[in-house]
């Protein structure tokens, strides 16, 4: 017919129908993205284990992307599943990020390590289900509570490390949501809970008079999503990790003062409520998916993981009580995509990365979820140290803005590399802040920029802050130049 566009032919990834996960295979799919793009391949083919071992982990198997992996530590974790010394691998192309949290295992261990407590541990599957009205959705409730026993035994049966620990209820007009909360030992359990609840569900709908429809999930499971409830009532594990900073520690080790700390959590602590934001300390997706990475596990469990609450109080004697709740840390070391080992050889749990350990840590943590929880109290730990560093000492986000130091990048005018500027002295920006004296502009109007301005005057050697007292001043070259 005139004017009938023809459809276009699709063309197929190479497969082999008797053995897909082989070099060959691998081999014959990267000439094809040569051939249909252009683009070569080479360096996406060089890997050291066999493919062979990749069912159930990915399809069309091509190749392996090459992250750079660092270590960082040790850092001394106190914890019920995690003791002693442990080294951290963190795959990122991030500069400065391994040498950032390096830095913050070094303080957190000399002032005595991190105390990291599992507190709660649910992952859900959160079915809904149709009603006639509010009414009857009502009474399915009240049954649904009667008849508990009997949904836990089904779900059960359906998993050998899973236990349904409670429903969760929530009405909406005629819809009766229904959040079922796991234990579900070593493995993260998405896959695992969807397969109890839908033997629940499934039950329930056959016993339950009128047989109402439903759909296994309504949503407020929020799989790979951040939501409200998860803060409130856990996803995956709730990992709270705990820390006295020493108040001399913190000043010659990162030249802020404990109080310093404290003003610029404050600040923060409103902007966070202002942006309502996930997590109201620093953030926490750059440590953990680097974990992730290096480690094994679903990156996209990110989407959750990051989210935290910090608490913290200035002590008595000046020294800094910092508390980090994560209460949607989704880790795993067994089931699903963890049948193989990890490509690259990492051991997932990182328990090999215990400093002076071996077999025995493997030993001591054999048992029902004790693996996953070990894990991710080391990931809670970790995550407490903060990041976003400056050359050329990289240094935690929170004391470097506290401390009135910014990162700040120049380029000489002649290329190369970029070099660090440090910016104004926190003695000099307290000093600004309390008096007024920031300087004069052109017109006569005192602001951050007429001060940043007097400070090009100035000598070379700017005003050493009170945290860097006795120690080497800024460097001669450290002087604030104008950008165009």
């Amino acid at each position: 017919m005139p004017g009938k566009s023809t459809p276009a032919v699709r063309v197929r990834i190479p497969r082999d129908r008797e053995n897909d996960y082989s070099p060959d295979a691998a081999a014959k799919r990267r000439s094809f993205v040569q051939e249909q793009t252009g683009v070569g391949l080479h360096h996406v083919g060089q890997y050291s284990f066999d493919p062979g071992t990749l069912p159930g982990n990915i399809e069309n198997f091509t190749g392996v992307a090459q992250v750079p992996m660092g270590i960082a530590g040790p850092i001394r974790i106190n914890g019920e599943h995690a003791q002693g010394d442990f080294f951290i691998p963190m795959a990122t192309t991030e500069g400065t990020l391994v040498a950032s949290y390096n830095r913050g295992m070094r303080l957190l261990t000399e002032c005595g390590g991190v105390k990291t407590t599992v507190v709660e541990d649910h992952m859900q599957r959160a079915p809904v289900f149709i009603l006639e009205d509010a009414l009857e959705g009502r009474q399915f409730g009240e049954w649904i509570t009667e008849h508990t026993e009997e949904i836990r035994k089904v779900a059960e049966s359906t998993t050998s490390s899973g236990h349904l620990s409670s429903i969760g209820q929530y009405s909406v007009g005629p819809l009766r949501y229904l959040r079922f909360n796991y234990t579900t030992g070593d493995a993260a359990g998405q896959n695992m809970t969807g397969k109890a609840t839908l033997a629940a569900c499934e039950w329930i709908q056959a016993t339950f008079p009128g047989q109402p429809r439903f759909i296994l999930s309504g949503s407020i499971d929020t799989d790979k999503k951040h939501s409200q409830i998860n803060m409130l009532l856990t996803r995956g594990k709730r990992v709270v990790a705990e820390a006295v900073i020493k108040k001399d520690l913190v000043e010659s080790l990162m030249g802020v003062d404990t109080q310093t700390l404290l003003w610029g959590r404050q600040i923060s602590m409103a902007g966070n409520f202002m942006a309502a934001s996930a997590n109201n300390g620093a953030h926490a997706a750059n440590g953990l998916s680097a974990m992730f990475i290096a480690c094994g596990q679903d990156v996209a469990n990110i989407s959750e993981s990051h989210a935290g609450i910090v608490y913290t109080q200035l002590l008595d004697n000046g020294d800094y009580y910092w508390s980090i709740t994560l209460p949607a840390l989704i880790v795993a070391t067994y089931g699903g995509r963890h049948r193989s080992r990890h490509p690259a050889g990492v051991p997932r749990d990182a328990r090999l990365l215990r400093r002076r350990q071996g077999d025995e840590v493997r030993r001591d943590l054999r048992g029902r979820g004790a693996g996953r929880r070990h894990l991710a109290q080391l990931r809670r730990a970790a995550w407490r140290l903060g990041h976003q560093p400056r050359r050329p000492r990289p240094q935690p986000a929170i004391e470097t803005l506290a401390a009135g130091r910014p990162a700040k990048w120049d380029r000489p005018a002649g290329g190369g590399h970029r070099r660090a500027v440090p910016p104004t002295p926190p003695s000099k920006l307290a000093q600004g802040a309390l008096s007024g004296g920031w300087g004069t502009n052109a017109r006569g109007r005192r602001g951050l920029g007429s001060h940043r301005r007097s400070l090009r005057l100035e000598a070379a050697r700017p005003s050493p802050s009170p945290g860097r007292a006795g120690r080497r001043p800024w460097p001669a070259r450290w002087t604030r130049t104008r950008r165009p």
